[in-house]
């Protein structure tokens, strides 16, 4: 007797990665009394409204930024700063291919800005979801995902070629339906954007461990399946969507005594991966390989000057509920950092985009492409300041991830964008004067006397050709007054070699590495064993 293959049953999920970038809860909606509980206005609705215009009017799926400001700002009553943030992430989660990049952080000329481009499919996709406000577990994004699932579907169809040709007649969005309508098998590679899946055991059992699931693109699993049409494709979304198989997008909650300090989940690829760091009480040195372009996570820390390691590349940072720890030092991180309810906190961080929510007494070291972006109102005394660390592996961590250190001219460190509400109001005069007073109160640059490189416990080659690409890094005023303070601190290493006063060694460390005695014995461990 022939045994049979078992049967496989199809699961899908919302994108980690595209949740986790798209998380604007801290942002208030800022509706105007009219639209207040008005069900008419849903974040969904808008996307249609801005797919018909833009198709009928260009016939294309490119979008310039000049063009989505003026909609966004014009017609969807966005605010220009909320604008600017959807466009940057866009680009993010689906690059095109030779467009220019916008970094958010200055106001290009109409011309410039004509020439930046971004694609459609991410941003309809990106507001599509701005209607769940709620991200703190998984079932909430799948609620609403499940509630307009084939609102989304149509949505997110619309943006193939083939079918707007057919379906977009009018620049005004009417509501359409394709019922049992055949899909065409090419457009389903639009879901891709928000949906990914795979096929488990037709059984469920109690657990399903990560590391043997192997995830594919939405539309490669439903290629497989006959006379697919429209309202099968909805049943089928529905009834397959559950929470994201990786928790990338998921705050932990203590519910119990930590039992372990560091976890990593298993992962067949490294960009579903996630290691988490939780209440670390000496230095954390992240060196294995496994941790190399996965997705880290700080949190429930307090009251430790111990620092965190992690110089190799990531593809994404979050750091959470910290409160007066010490220096977090990272690498590149390819995709999105974010910092929400972190206190008394120093980071260092290379990265395209980064935000802050809800953070006080935070000091950034950063070489970004965009603006750094402060969320909603509850940040004070940000302050911020260009990369500060160099170590001989740094360019190659920089190649794996696919990134460059950005030239002091080109670091939007100093060009925060203040984020407060999606919305703009009537009296936009009056809102623009209380972004100005709140940037100011919130956020500030970092004098130049205060500038220091960060000591690692890895190699630095300083006559090095990459040494040279880290200086220029750094603006000429920062390098000048750094190199005024280090060569007095250099000759008077030289001369007392390992005799340093006590309260020079004292001062030295405090500033710029601070080691509890746990850390000391720890880092000892650590070269013991080739760290």
């Amino acid at each position: 007797m022939v045994n049979q293959l078992p049967k496989k049953r199809l699961v899908i999920w919302p994108k980690g990665s595209l949740l986790f970038n798209t998380n604007y809860s801290a942002v208030s909606l800022n509706l105007d009394e009219e639209n207040e509980g008005n069900e008419d206005w849903d974040s969904i609705t808008l996307a249609f409204r801005l797919l018909y215009y833009h198709f009928y009017n260009k016939r294309s799926r490119k979008i310039s930024a000049e063009e989505w400001s003026r909609v966004a700002v014009s017609k969807m009553r966005f605010s220009p700063e909320f604008a600017r943030i959807i466009f940057l992430t866009a680009q993010a989660i689906l690059p095109l291919e030779g467009a220019n990049k916008w970094t958010g952080a200055v106001d290009y000329d109409r011309d410039t800005m004509q020439n930046v481009k971004a694609d459609l499919l991410p941003i309809l996709a990106i507001i599509s979801v701005i209607g769940c406000r709620t991200r703190s577990n998984g079932s909430s994004i799948v609620r609403y995902l499940r509630k307009h699932m084939e609102r989304i579907c149509l949505l997110l169809l619309l943006c193939h070629y083939d079918l707007s040709v057919q379906y977009i007649s009018s620049q005004k969005y009417t509501p359409l339906l394709l019922n049992h309508l055949p899909i065409p098998a090419k457009a389903l590679s639009q879901l891709d954007v928000l949906f990914e899946g795979t096929f488990l055991p037709s059984i469920p059992s109690s657990f399903t461990s990560t590391a043997n699931i192997i995830p594919y693109t939405c539309s490669s699993l439903l290629y497989s399946i006959p006379e697919l049409n429209f309202t099968k494709l909805v049943e089928i979304m529905c009834n397959s969507l559950q929470a994201d198989m990786f928790l990338l997008d998921v705050e932990e909650k203590i519910l119990q005594p930590i039992k372990s300090v560091r976890s990593i989940t298993s992962t067949q690829f490294a960009e579903h991966r996630k290691i988490s760091v939780r209440d670390w009480q000496h230095m954390e040195l992240l060196t294995n390989m496994q941790y190399a372009g996965s997705n880290l996570r700080l949190m429930h820390a307090h009251h430790t000057i111990s620092p965190v390691f992690h110089l190799r590349w990531l593809r994404s940072v979050a750091i959470v509920d910290c409160n007066d720890v010490g220096v977090v030092v990272l690498g590149p991180v390819q995709q999105m950092v974010v910092l929400k309810r972190v206190k008394k906190a120093t980071v260092s961080v290379i990265c395209p985009m980064i935000w802050v929510e809800q953070c006080e007494d935070v000091l950034l070291f950063v070489n970004c492409e965009c603006a750094v972006m402060i969320m909603g109102e509850g940040c004070t005394g940000i302050q911020l300041a260009p990369y500060n660390v160099f170590y001989d592996g740094l360019v190659y961590e920089l190649d794996k991830a696919k990134m460059q250190l950005k030239q002091w001219c080109e670091n939007s460190f100093d060009k925060p964008l203040i984020i407060n509400s999606v919305h703009s109001s009537k009296d936009r005069l009056s809102e623009t004067t209380s972004l100005r007073e709140k940037s100011a109160a919130c956020w500030f640059i970092l004098p130049t006397k205060h500038f220091y490189v960060q000591s690692t416990p890895f190699c630095e080659t300083h006559h090095s050709s990459f040494y040279k690409t880290f200086l220029s890094s750094i603006p000429p005023k920062y390098q000048k007054e750094w190199f005024e303070v280090s060569r007095p601190l250099a000759v008077q290493s030289t001369l007392k070699q390992n005799s340093l006063s006590y309260e020079f060694n004292k001062q030295f460390l405090r500033d710029h590495m601070p080691f509890s005695n746990t850390d000391l014995s720890y880092l000892l461990r650590r070269v013991d064993r080739k760290i």
